[in-house]
């Protein structure tokens, strides 16, 4: 899979993500300015919380390589195949954990964005 199609996969994503703001979005929202933004939002919250997950894991610099380079793929991340078992586990448990925090941080930003002062 491409650049191009993990980042408009992440763009369906997000848009389903936050379809429930629809009914409260102001006439003329710029939704598609909003999905862009919340989706770097989304991919800078979840690198940096996963890289603070994996740090105290005991992985090779080719394992923690692998992982950086598969940040792009949010929660469809893999996973690399020379982990023992209980470390893929563990990377499996950041990834999942720090999918959620990212996600969580996207909805209160769509919320606020729309709430009122």
């Amino acid at each position: 899979m491409n650049e191009h199609s993990r980042s408009s996969q992440n763009y369906e994503a997000l848009r389903a993500a936050t379809t429930s703001f629809d009914c409260l979005a102001p006439a003329g929202a710029a939704y598609p300015q909003l999905i862009e933004a919340l989706d770097i939002v989304m991919l800078a919250v979840f690198s940096a919380s996963l890289d603070a997950q994996l740090a105290p894991l005991d992985l090779s610099a080719t394992a923690r390589e692998f992982l950086a380079k598969q940040h792009i793929n949010l929660a469809a991340a893999e996973i690399p195949p020379d982990l023992s078992a209980t470390a893929q586990d563990a990377v499996q448990q950041a990834i999942n954990l720090e999918f959620v925090t990212g996600f969580r941080v996207v909805i209160g930003i769509a919320w606020g964005w729309r709430s009122p002062a």
